[in-house]
C-alpha cells in the first residue's frame, strides 16, 4: 500500500481537485492522510466530506504548525510500504502512482521518481496522453546530492528543483522512517539531503506527472529569508 500524506492550509479553492486526482489513480491500493493544519477556511469541511464518501480518505484535523509538522504528523498515521507527499493545491497524473510504484519493482532502488510540469490551474488537457515509462535513469546517492545543490553531474541534467521537492517522490517506508521534516523554510531540501546520504541508488522516470499549481500567496512564492538558508544547514 501506498501512503499518500496531504498537508493543508487555506488551500479550498485547490482541494477538491488535489484529492479527486489521487482517488482517481489507476493505481488502487492507496490511503490518502488528509492533515487539515489550522486551516480558516473550508478546508477542513471538504476533507471531513471526502472522508465519508470514501475509506481511502483519513482526516487529521490539528491546530496550525506549519507545513512540516502537517507532514511529520500524516507519516505518524501511515501505515503503507511506501510513503508520498502531495501539497494540497496541485494535482498529479491520473497514472502517476501506478508509474512510480512499477518503476520501483524494477530493482531494488530506494526510492522513484517522476518530473513535474508549472500550471496555473487544473487543465485535463495538460495531462501525457500516451505514456511510454522505459525512459528512467538510475542513480545513486552523489548524482543525487550533486543535482539538490545545483551542481553539474555527467548523468544527470534536470533542474535542481526536481531533486530538492519531495512531492515527485515515491519513498520506501523504511528508508525514511526515523526522519522528520523541519520548519526551515527550505524543508524539503533539508529532507532531501538526509535521504540522498542514505540512498543507495534511486530510478528516475522522465515523465512530468506532478502538475504544480502557481499561486502567489504558496509557501515556495515568498521571499527567502537568509535566516531559512542558515537553518536549512543545522
Amino acid at each position: 500500500m501506498i501512503s499518500v500524506i496531504v498537508p493543508i492550509y487555506n488551500v479550498e479553492e485547490y482541494l477538491p481537485t488535489c484529492i479527486e486526482s489521487i482517488l482517481n489513480q489507476t493505481y488502487k491500493d492507496l490511503e490518502i492522510i488528509l492533515v487539515d493544519d489550522g486551516s480558516t477556511d473550508n478546508s477542513g469541511k471538504i476533507c471531513d466530506e471526502y472522508a465519508k464518501q470514501d475509506g481511502k480518505c483519513i482526516v487529521i484535523h490539528q491546530q496550525n504548525k506549519g507545513l512540516s509538522e502537517a507532514r511529520n504528523t500524516g507519516f505518524k498515521y501511515a501505515t503503507g510500504k511506501y510513503i508520498s507527499f502531495i501539497d494540497g493545491d496541485d494535482y498529479i497524473h491520473p497514472q502517476m502512482f501506478e508509474i512510480l510504484y512499477e518503476a520501483l519493482q524494477k530493482g531494488d532502488y530506494d526510492f522513484s521518481m517522476v518530473t513535474f510540469k508549472q500550471v496555473g490551474q487544473y487543465r485535463k488537457e495538460d495531462f501525457i496522453p500516451s505514456i511510454n515509462s522505459n525512459n528512467t535513469f538510475i542513480v545513486n546517492g552523489l548524482n543525487l546530492m550533486r543535482r539538490l545543490y545545483n551542481i553539474n553531474d555527467p548523468i544527470l541534467k534536470w533542474s535542481e528543483i526536481n531533486f530538492q521537492v519531495v512531492w515527485n517522490k515515491l519513498y520506501k517506508k523504511n528508508l525514511i522512517s526515523n526522519l522528520k521534516f523541519k520548519q526551515t523554510g527550505t524543508e524539503d531540501t533539508e529532507f532531501n539531503n538526509k535521504v540522498y546520504l542514505k540512498t543507495n541508488s534511486a530510478i528516475l522516470v522522465n515523465l512530468p506527472l506532478y502538475y504544480w499549481v502557481q499561486r502567489p500567496s504558496s509557501i515556495t512564492h515568498q521571499p527567502v529569508n537568509q535566516n531559512f538558508i542558515d537553518r536549512a544547514w543545522l
